[in-house]
């Protein structure tokens, strides 16, 4: 390892975004922090894909890329992070922008710490299709916001020890992954926002009933790992999720185990919003429900800006 500049390897899965890729890999190739390596993982794309990769593989002699047969995201990643030959470890995705000083500014306190941060969780800014900025995210939440991947910057060997991703998590793979790395890490959160997100990909809407399934596994494998205020947040989340489902006599199972002491704004607000689902139709339940969900998230605390988060 160069102590000035290890040799950091960027990750990118990609499925069939031809038409964005070439955004994504020209602000990788184009960082700032010359000591890296490309490598994407090409996941059974069947559009143009492959030439773009052959292009940027014959112009830059640190890329390269490795085919694998559909196996899903985080098997790509555990794939490239196997092959990756760099100290730490990059994430992307592909519809997303780096900024140029990505790596250099995530480096700036692994060096100067004399190499004491072994992951950096860096701030990432959203913008819209006509490429405007539209929010910046320069907290973390207790819930999934750690799982945005993009804002990682990871020691290899930290990833290899805790077991990479797990490919049998229904949803929620990062935020499972954080948890197994957080034992043995040293957290450095960063607001400098490095990495620009597109709008569409912050608000797509998940599988609903694969969002369940992750929850309650990152409850059952993680849930004496998690703060009391954290616990909670998940089990907001979950009700949630149960509400939208109509899965009533779940919901009933979990809004029981919040605390009551200091979430009862939020189980007001659980509960009125599960009668006016019950009762109402869809559509006039959207409407209301936008009313009550200041009050369910309340308590959805952020991490504090600090270090060993």
């Amino acid at each position: 390892m160069n102590n000035n500049s290890p040799l950091v390897s960027f990750i990118i899965p990609t499925h069939n975004r031809a038409n964005i890729l070439k955004e994504c890999l020209q602000s990788v190739v184009s960082q700032t922090y010359k000591n890296i390596e490309v490598i994407v993982v090409n996941d059974h794309s069947t559009d143009d894909t492959l030439n773009i990769l052959e292009e940027y593989q014959s112009n830059y002699g640190f890329f390269r890329f490795i085919n694998n047969d559909g196996k899903g995201v985080s098997a790509a990643r555990n794939l490239g992070i196997r092959i990756a030959k760099g100290d730490y470890i990059a994430f992307m995705d592909d519809d997303d922008i780096c900024e140029l000083f990505r790596i250099e500014e995530q480096m700036k306190p692994i060096i100067e710490s004399g190499f004491k941060f072994n992951f950096i969780i860096s701030s990432f800014s959203v913008f819209s299709k006509t490429g405007q900025t539209i929010k910046i995210y320069d907290y973390l939440l207790k819930t999934n916001s750690v799982g945005y991947t993009v804002r990682w910057l990871v020691k290899r060997d930290l990833l290899l020890e805790a077991g990479l991703f797990d490919t049998s998590q229904p949803n929620l793979e990062e935020v499972e992954l954080f948890f197994r790395l957080k034992g043995n890490a040293q957290i450095f959160f960063s607001t400098v926002p490095v990495v620009k997100v597109r709008e569409s990909q912050v608000s797509l809407t998940k599988d609903n009933e694969k969002m369940i399934q992750g929850i309650l596994r990152l409850l059952e494998l993680h849930s004496d790992k998690m703060g009391w205020y954290e616990k909670n947040a998940w089990l907001i989340h979950l009700c949630k999720k149960y509400i939208e489902q109509e899965h009533y006599e779940n919901f009933n199972l979990y809004y029981k185990q919040l605390a009551k002491e200091h979430f009862r704004l939020n189980r007001l607000a659980l509960l009125l919003s599960y009668k006016i689902k019950s009762l109402l139709p869809s559509i006039i339940y959207d409407r209301i429900y936008s009313k009550f969900e200041g009050l369910i998230n309340g308590k959805n605390k952020t991490y504090p800006v600090s270090i060993g988060l």
